[in-house]
C-alpha cells in the first residue's frame, strides 16, 4: 500500500511534503505515505499512477517515500517533476505536496488555491472537511485503524493512524503486521517478516 499528510510517525518512511515558500498555507501535511491512493487520485482528478510495488517485478513492496520519484510515481515526498510549482497553475507561489502513496501531486496546500473548504473533494484535493473521498488508515501503506482525517489544506492526515508493516517487510521490533491474515515469522535468512500464509518470496 505508501495519500497526505503526511507523516510524522515514527518509521512510517514518507517524507513531509515541502510547504509553499510564502508560508500563507497554514498547517502542513506531515507525512506520507505519503497522500492519496490511487483510487483516491482519480476521484479527485489529480495526476496517478503510482502501483504501490517496485517496477522490478520481485514483489517486495514499493519504494514510495524514500524521496526518489520513479517511473510509476507521481511524485516522492519532496521529488516532484521538473517545473512542477504552484505558481505554474496559477495558484500563487510555493510548492505542492506529495500524497501518502505517490500517486497524485496535491495543489490544495498552495496559498491560491481556490476549492479548499467547500465540504466536496475538487481537482488537486485529497480530501475536503470531513469528505475523505472513501479512504481510510487501511487504503494507506504502513497504516491501520480508524484515525485518518483531513486537514484545512485538503489534506488527508494520517497522524491518528496506527503503524504497521506490510507483508514481507520486517517485524523483528516486534511490529504489528498490516495484513489481519500476516504473522510476524522467522525466515531462512531475513529476520522475522511479516508473512500471509500461502505467499512466495522471502516469506516462502
Amino acid at each position: 500500500m505508501c495519500l497526505l499528510v503526511a507523516l510524522g510517525i515514527g518509521g512510517s518512511g514518507c517524507p513531509s511534503p515541502l510547504p509553499p515558500t510564502d508560508g500563507s498555507s497554514g498547517t502542513e501535511p506531515t507525512g506520507t505515505s505519503g497522500g492519496t491512493t490511487s483510487g483516491e487520485a482519480s476521484s479527485s482528478g489529480t495526476t496517478s499512477g503510482s502501483t504501490g510495488l517496485d517496477s522490478s517485478g520481485s514483489g517486495e513492496p514499493g519504494s514510495c517515500g524514500d524521496g526518489v520519484l520513479d517511473p510509476e510515481e507521481a511524485c516522492d515526498g519532496e521529488a516532484l517533476p521538473d517545473g512542477e510549482t504552484c505558481e505554474a497553475h496559477g495558484y500563487g507561489r510555493g510548492l505542492p505536496a506529495c500524497a501518502l502513496d505517490c500517486s497524485a501531486i496535491i495543489y490544495a496546500v498552495c496559498p491560491d488555491y481556490p476549492e479548499c473548504g467547500n465540504g466536496e473533494i475538487g481537482p488537486g484535493e485529497e480530501c475536503d472537511g470531513t469528505e475523505l473521498g472513501g479512504m481510510s488508515c487501511d487504503d494507506l501503506p504502513n497504516f491501520t485503524g480508524n484515525g485518518l482525517t483531513c486537514t484545512r489544506v485538503c489534506t488527508l492526515d494520517a497522524s491518528g493512524c496506527l503503524f504497521c508493516q506490510e507483508n514481507e517487510q520486517s517485524c523483528d521490533g516486534g511490529e504489528a503486521c498490516c495484513d489481519p491474515r500476516a504473522e510476524c515469522k522467522s525466515t531462512v535468512s531475513v529476520g522475522k517478516r511479516c508473512c500471509i500464509p500461502g505467499a512466495l518470496g522471502a516469506c516462502s
